[in-house]
């Protein structure tokens, strides 16, 4: 017990507590939040493209959105609520949708939010479906049912998320994009029949995109990809006017840098923090919280207080070099009535920023002289070609991590997109289009390297 905790509990209503926050706990959810953060204490990575790897933890896109997973207990449902428009009732979801919702998802949906979508496609007995989708206007939860009709072992399974013109990183920057995860779980992959939900997080919802997953199945000897595509259409309407923003505007101060908390903004299916971080120091930035906590209901004296931890963090440049804190996601209060809520943390992660560039001969398979990284292999296809390079920031720093830009340039200085890739503290994978450039090709990069700066840090925010 917390040495704060002077006042004799209520033991009966203590024990009703705990059962409540297991009923809303489900296996499933537990056991991919802990490989998760498993996962992420091995190594950050960062995604180019916006692709989900279920075989490995969820990246991060590599313009600066730095992902931050957590787990937490729900606090008891409260009896206010704040009033939306709209109806859907439970009986026309799904039951498969229906068992996967958490109560905030299932509190969405009655109030109109789930979006029935029931299209389907099918490849060498691999049939994807799209049950619904549930979204808001910053969040898009799209759920998934797979049956693999020959039991076919499954290799991996990538969810990807584009235009019509297959565009990723433009589809990314129009909307924002900041964290593309699933809760399907290595240990599931194979099951012939499974169900599981994709959470893509945005600055602005879009209505339309192309859905899809690349599936490759395990014949032993070899293997296939098969691409399953499915087109969302959403009703933005539904949700277009339910935001609720709640201006803060307080600043802390810690050393060299300074934290305004500029406003929450709540949505029926996420709590928002925007910030925005300066400082003296022009190669470094704050580039998140340390212990973020969301405590809920007014701070009192001797009392025991409830608090969610962060879903993911958002940053931003905050110079040509330095990267700061934008945004932090919790779970949504919006369906609650707290007057107030309190944001803590035990101090900031400061950001360093070093720029580089890494020159490659694709055609020689060569690196430019004096470079910091080795290139293990070039992997080509009639489409695409595929750079695999292993960088040495594990030994140099152990709190360092890559980052590669979204374009690259030729000799002439004509720039192109990088397709998807996988950043890591020891490798990188940067996928490109296979076609004639002239040689060597140019990409520029940041390497990040983490400070921790130890202070009590406090906001306390009426949302009334």
């Amino acid at each position: 017990m917390a040495e704060h905790q002077k006042e004799e509990w209520d033991l009966p209503q203590m024990l009703e507590n705990v059962r409540q926050a297991e009923e809303r706990i489900s296996d499933q959810r537990l056991e991919t939040a802990i490989r998760q953060g498993l996962e992420l204490g091995k190594a950050r990575r960062r995604n180019v493209g916006l692709r989900r790897r279920v075989t490995f933890a969820a990246g991060v896109l590599a313009c600066g959105l730095a992902v931050l997973f957590g787990w937490q207990l729900w606090p008891p449902a409260d009896s206010g609520t704040m009033t939306v428009m709209g109806n859907s009732p439970s009986s026309s979801i799904p039951e498969r949708v229906l068992s996967m919702m958490s109560e905030a998802m299932k509190k969405a949906a009655e109030n109109g939010l789930y979006q029935p979508i029931n299209k389907a496609t099918e490849k060498d007995g691999y049939r994807l479906t799209v049950d619904g989708v549930l979204a808001d206007n910053r969040t898009m939860i799209i759920f998934v049912n797979a049956e693999n009709l020959n039991n076919t072992a499954v290799k991996e399974i990538q969810g990807n998320f584009f235009n019509a013109n297959e565009d990723t990183l433009a589809e990314a920057k129009k909307y924002g994009l900041s964290s593309f995860d699933s809760n399907l779980s290595y240990e599931n992959r194979n099951k012939p029949s499974k169900s599981y939900y994709y959470t893509l997080q945005f600055q602005d919802t879009p209505g339309q995109m192309m859905f899809s997953e690349e599936v490759e199945l395990d014949f032993g000897s070899s293997s296939k990809k098969l691409d399953l595509s499915i087109p969302l259409q959403l009703d933005k309407e539904k949700f277009t006017n339910l935001e609720k923003s709640v201006p803060v505007n307080q600043v802390v101060q810690i050393g060299e840098h300074q934290l305004k908390l500029t406003r929450a903004v709540l949505n029926p299916l996420s709590t928002t923090l925007e910030f925005k971080a300066t400082s003296k120091l022009k190669k470094e930035g704050v580039a998140n919280l340390k212990n973020a906590k969301l405590y809920l209901g007014e701070t009192r004296k001797d009392q025991f207080q409830y608090f969610l931890v962060p879903r993911d963090s958002k940053s931003e440049l905050l110079s040509s070099e330095a990267r700061s804190l934008s945004a932090i996601r919790f779970d949504t209060l919006y369906y609650k009535d707290y007057s107030e809520v309190t944001l803590r943390a035990t101090g900031i992660t400061g950001n360093t920023a070093e720029k580089g560039k890494l020159i490659i001969d694709t055609e020689k398979q060569t690196l430019g002289p004096d470079s910091p990284m080795r290139l293990k292999e070039i992997k080509r296809t009639k489409d695409k070609t595929e750079l695999h390079i292993q960088h040495p920031i594990t030994k140099q720093n152990p709190e360092s991590s890559i980052s590669f830009k979204g374009n690259f340039t030729d000799q002439s200085g004509k720039e192109y997109s990088i397709q998807e890739g996988s950043f890591s503290k020891e490798d990188s994978s940067i996928t490109i289009s296979s076609q004639e450039y002239s040689q060597p090709l140019t990409f520029p990069y940041t390497i990040y390297t983490d400070h921790i700066t130890q202070q009590p840090i406090e906001f306390r925010i009426k949302l009334k």
